[in-house]
């Protein structure tokens, strides 16, 4: 419908430069340039799934692999986590005596 809709547009315009068999070569090829379109078009699409799933998979992947590795990751977090504890309780003693400092001059005058 849309195809004889524009060479129907294109026989009104330029009618009195083109004969017939013009007209139906035009035809011929807008029709195998709309199929062809077609087929890219649906190839596109296609291509667009496909790179979906491709990514579904990529990240699933991920997961799984996560998933699978984390109980020997497990005890190194946590080893971590003690680490990151320890450095905290040292700064927060850092931090109390550095504010205590004239007390600790007193205690090393007392003795």
């Amino acid at each position: 419908m849309g195809v004889v809709h524009f060479v129907n547009l294109l026989k009104i315009r330029y009618a009195y430069r083109m004969d017939e068999d013009d007209f139906e070569r035009l035809e011929k090829l807008v029709e195998e340039n709309n199929r062809i379109l077609k087929r890219i078009q649906g190839w596109m699409r296609m291509s667009r799934l496909l790179n979906g799933l491709y990514w579904l998979v990529i990240i699933g992947a991920g997961f799984g692999a996560f998933y699978y590795v984390q109980p020997f990751i497990a005890p190194f977090v946590e080893t971590g986590k003690g680490v990151f504890e320890n450095i905290k309780e040292v700064q927060e003693g850092l931090n109390k005596s550095a504010l205590d400092i004239p007390s600790v001059f007193e205690k090393i005058q007392g003795q």
